[in-house]
């Protein structure tokens, strides 16, 4: 059974970040934010980019759309007790994207759970030759950073395979793309 947890009532706060001449919509709830909800989704794009230069990709210029599609999964995945890359009404992320505004030719997902450190969800994505395979993908180019911190967060999160686990308390979700002509 899914609910939605008391802290997570109110109004959305929007904030505009300035990412070169790229502007960035983190859309947190008033009970995430701070600095690091704010500054982590760059920083994070920051580490991603290193690694696309690394290995002879382009960067990814952030997509306001992507990072609302990319935040409404991870809200969805924290306050619904799960973990999947289908959301709790059972969209997917073409659903989640076209949503948000993003006429996409192409677009890829990585998700984790249960880390603040920047560093280590790049070094694991990196590790994982699925999420390695979205990051160095050359042919997307553009990114949306979510990220939820659920402090109450429980151990019953559902997971894939239908187990249960966490507590997780962070929830990180990227979403690539490349917009159609």
């Amino acid at each position: 059974m899914f609910r939605r947890r008391a802290h997570r009532a109110g109004m959305p706060l929007v904030l505009l970040s300035c990412v070169g001449v790229m502007f960035s919509l983190l859309v947190l709830p008033r009970s995430v934010v701070n600095a690091t909800a704010i500054d982590a989704p760059l920083q994070l794009i920051d580490l991603i980019n290193q690694q696309r230069t690394l290995h002879g990709c382009p960067v990814l210029s952030v997509a306001p759309e992507l990072s609302l599609s990319a935040y409404s999964h991870a809200e969805d995945m924290a306050i619904n007790d799960f973990f999947n890359h289908i959301g709790s009404n059972g969209s997917h992320l073409g659903d989640r994207a076209t949503a948000a505004g993003y006429t996409y030719m192409l677009v890829a997902e990585n998700m984790l759970a249960g880390s603040e450190d920047l560093t280590l969800i790049v070094d694991q994505w990196m590790a994982s030759p699925t999420h390695r395979d979205n990051l160095l993908n050359c042919d997307l180019s553009e990114i949306g950073v979510g990220y939820v911190y659920q402090e109450d967060d429980q151990a019953n999160v559902q997971m894939p395979d239908a187990t249960l686990s966490g507590p997780f308390h962070h929830y990180w979700v990227i979403d690539l793309g490349t917009r159609a002509p």
